[in-house]
């Protein structure tokens, strides 16, 4: 295939993944959603901060899609659609953005990767808050890398402010960048995440550590292992269930967050802040969430607080694919790594949590919500191969069915190619050293 051919078709599979994510995908506001778009409201038309344990900050910059509900449409089309802008945003500025040393081939396989092989879909289709801040971090890295540093600085700092689960991320990012760029300004930035987090705690229950936000943890808690609200759970259980579960695992739904590992990631050191800065910040999230009392976001498909171990993914596989080195055991890891990560985009918003149903009851007094954790034919990605029949597929599902197999069809022959070229030259360079002349006649 030529490159001319490879980069339109890379143009066709951006293109209609836009289509599918704004017109084909279901979308909806559910659980925690509607919690902060209740509260939106309110604030909107009674003029009142209404005390809620989830953040402002996110939701607050969804407010412009009411005003165009009036005009075009109706007003939960756009504002359940609200992640699904965020997410085209974060598509349109990365590319944008991305060091000038990426080809332009990279930067969309980049795009393709977070458009199918991610958990993007399913987390698109909610007006959860994780979206946000996962958009807004990676952005932030993108803009600190590119020298940008205010407006950089300023969306980290909403990122956290939206979220302030990941706070350790970001003081990371910010340690990081006031090392590698030796600017104390980024250490200021980090001294500004709490505040701005205990701030709106102020504004919305007017203490700066309301009992109101414990006692609901306390109400709520779900883990055996906890020892009170908040974060109680012990951090090595904990990390270990975060990415190593079957059914919540980081290594599960982002495999190519195994590359971190691989040499050629580091090769460009132009990269380096890049690469560096995200996986930091992703180790902050797992720190942090690995003590959280409900470290698997409860009833929610995957691993809820670690979306952006999603876009990391992306960026590694890329930078691996980018690698000018062949090696038979890294083209390997990249096919199953990317098949893998393109069944998780294709299950997520195709089946999500159907067929769980037994881990949402109680039995003897006891959730059982573990076992979709823990146990492999219990978890989301495999569920439907332990019913014993296929899954019935029909109407919009026949769509994301095919979507996502010229995807994984694509990142088979990206990734094979190398392997079956090598293996060419190996056979040629076999026959010629028997006797080349004997295959003149």
């Amino acid at each position: 295939m030529t490159k001319t051919f490879l980069d339109k078709w890379f143009l066709f599979l951006i293109f209609f993944g836009v289509i599918f994510y704004l017109f084909v995908f279901p979308h909806g506001i559910h659980g925690d959603g509607t919690v902060r778009y209740e509260a939106l409201l309110h604030l909107i038309h009674e003029k009142e901060i209404k005390p809620m344990i989830y953040s402002y900050v996110g939701p607050i910059f969804s407010a412009p899609l009411i005003l165009l509900g009036k005009l075009v449409k109706d007003q939960f089309w756009w504002m359940s659609r609200y992640n699904t802008f965020l997410f085209l945003a974060l598509l349109f500025f990365s590319y944008r953005l991305l060091p000038g040393q990426w080809t332009g081939s990279a930067k969309k396989i980049f795009l393709i990767l977070l458009l199918g092989a991610s958990m993007f879909p399913r987390h698109t289709a909610d007006y959860y808050g994780e979206v946000f801040s996962a958009c807004l971090a990676f952005l932030s890295i993108l803009l600190i890398n590119r020298s940008y540093w205010l407006i950089g600085s300023v969306l980290l700092s909403l990122a956290t402010w939206n979220n302030p689960g990941s706070i350790i991320g970001a003081g990371l990012i910010f340690l990081f960048a006031a090392i590698y760029y030796r600017r104390l300004r980024y250490l200021f930035f980090a001294v500004l995440l709490p505040v701005g987090i205990i701030l709106e705690t102020y504004l919305k229950f007017g203490e700066f550590f309301p009992n109101l936000y414990l006692s609901y943890l306390e109400n709520n808690k779900i883990s055996p292992y906890t020892s009170g609200p908040g974060f109680s759970y012990p951090l090595f259980f904990g990390a270990l269930s975060v990415l190593f579960s079957f059914g919540k695992g980081l290594f599960f739904y982002c495999p190519g967050t195994l590359g971190s590992v691989s040499k050629s990631i580091w090769e460009d050191k132009k990269d380096s802040f890049l690469v560096g800065a995200s996986i930091l910040y992703l180790v902050g999230l797992v720190l942090m969430f690995s003590r959280w009392w409900s470290w698997s976001g409860d009833w929610f498909w995957g691993p809820r607080f670690y979306l952006f171990a999603s876009i990391l993914n992306a960026l590694l596989l890329t930078k691996i694919l980018q690698s000018s080195k062949y090696d038979f055991r890294k083209n390997i890891f990249l096919l199953v790594a990317l098949l893998l990560s393109v069944w998780v985009g294709f299950q997520g918003i195709t089946f999500g949590q159907d067929f769980l149903e037994p881990c949402s009851i109680t039995l003897g007094g006891k959730d059982m919500g573990f076992i979709c954790h823990y146990v492999p034919e219990f978890s989301p990605l495999w569920r439907m191969f332990a019913e014993g029949a296929t899954p019935e597929i029909k109407g919009r599902k026949i769509g994301f069915l095919i979507y996502y197999l010229m995807i994984g069809f694509t990142m088979a022959v990206i990734s094979l190619s190398p392997i079956i070229n090598a293996e060419k030259r190996k056979i040629k360079m076999l026959i010629e050293r028997v006797h080349p002349k004997k295959w003149n006649f």
